[in-house]
């Protein structure tokens, strides 16, 4: 995977990626990468055929945000993996994560997103006091 991503480096200054190294236990250690755009899956066959003749790259556009995430972090400690090594490109933007505590006597369920933003994820639920909260998460429309 790291000579992979170097000669994907080279062909493009501003590839991003995330990368995801498993061990399920039996030595058959395979990876997840989610990459930018702007390198084909032509690209990637060739690049990968050096290495292995094994290989499965495809287009995933049509997942939205989190179910994305939840493929690609498979339930974070409840997969049967034994072990995962995540990597990252360091030119990846960070995201910007903004918590507000408001102390309300009573909230809407279906919060209403504030202008050029959609709710993506509300969950209302009870805290480890037993006081009932909300938990919900915006994003910037395109």
């Amino acid at each position: 995977l790291t000579k992979l991503l170097k000669k994907l480096r080279r062909k493009n200054k501003e590839f991003k990626y995330i990368a995801k190294t498993e061990d399920p236990g039996n030595g058959n250690y395979h990876h997840h990468m989610i990459i930018s755009r702007d390198i084909s899956l032509d690209d990637i066959h060739r690049l990968w055929s050096e290495f292995s003749n094994h290989i499965e790259a495809r287009e995933i556009y049509n997942l939205s945000d989190m179910s994305l995430l939840d493929y690609f972090l498979k339930g974070a400690g409840t997969h049967k993996c034994k072990a995962a090594k995540y990597a990252a490109s360091r030119n990846l933007e960070k995201p910007v994560v903004i918590v507000k505590i408001i102390r309300a006597g009573h909230w809407r369920r279906e919060p209403r997103p504030k202008r050029g933003y959609e709710v993506k994820d509300v969950q209302n639920y009870f805290d480890c006091f037993g006081f009932e909260a909300q938990k919900y998460i915006m994003r910037r429309l395109i």
